[in-house]
C-alpha cells in the first residue's frame, strides 16, 4: 500500500467516528462549527433553503487544488485536519441526507459534481464519490463509475461502510 493510500484509510477511520461539524442553532448557517453534531431537534427542522446552505458552507471547507503547495510526501500531514473536517462535515451532510431524502437528488448532484471537480484535490474527489457510492446504495438507486479513474473508486470505497 502506498504512503497515500494509508494516509487515507488512517482518514477514514478517524472520519467514521463521532460527527462533529454542525449547523448553529436556530438554523442559522453561517458558520459549520466543528464542536458537535446537529441535534435531532436541529435535523427535523432544516428547511430544503437551510439545506443548500448547509451544502455550501460543505464544500467551503474542501482543501482546494489551487492552495496545494508542492513538497514532500511528509508535508501531506499539513491538510490533515482540513480533510478530517471535510470528511466529517461530508457525513453530517449525509446524515442530514437520511433524515430528509426529499434533498437526496441535491446531495447526489453535489457529491457526483465534487468527485469529478479538478477544483478540489484528489482526496476529497475520492471523499465525495465514496459518500455518494454510499447514498446510491442506502437508497438502492443506480450509480455509473464510468469515466472516474480506477485509483479514484478504489480510494471511494475504502470509505464504504463494511
Amino acid at each position: 500500500m502506498t504512503p497515500l493510500k494509508l494516509l487515507i484509510v488512517l482518514l477514514f477511520i478517524l472520519i467514521t467516528g463521532e460527527l462533529w461539524a454542525s449547523v448553529s442553532p436556530g438554523l442559522q448557517t453561517d458558520l459549520i462549527r466543528v464542536d458537535r453534531t446537529l441535534t435531532n431537534q436541529e435535523m427535523q427542522q432544516i428547511s430544503d433553503s437551510s439545506f443548500k446552505e448547509f451544502i455550501q458552507k460543505v464544500a467551503g471547507l474542501f482543501p482546494r487544488e489551487s492552495a496545494r503547495q508542492p513538497g514532500p510526501v511528509k508535508e501531506i500531514v499539513s491538510i490533515n485536519s482540513e480533510l478530517l473536517a471535510a470528511g466529517k462535515a461530508m457525513r453530517e451532510l449525509k446524515r442530514l441526507t437520511f433524515r430528509h431524502p426529499q434533498n437526496l437528488q441535491e446531495s447526489m448532484d453535489f457529491l457526483k459534481e465534487c468527485s469529478r471537480s479538478e477544483e478540489y484535490i484528489s482526496t476529497i474527489n475520492a471523499l465525495c464519490l465514496g459518500h455518494a457510492l454510499d447514498l446510491a446504495q442506502t437508497f438502492r438507486i443506480p450509480f455509473d463509475l464510468t469515466g472516474y479513474p480506477k485509483t479514484q473508486i478504489e480510494l471511494a470505497q475504502l470509505t464504504l461502510p463494511q
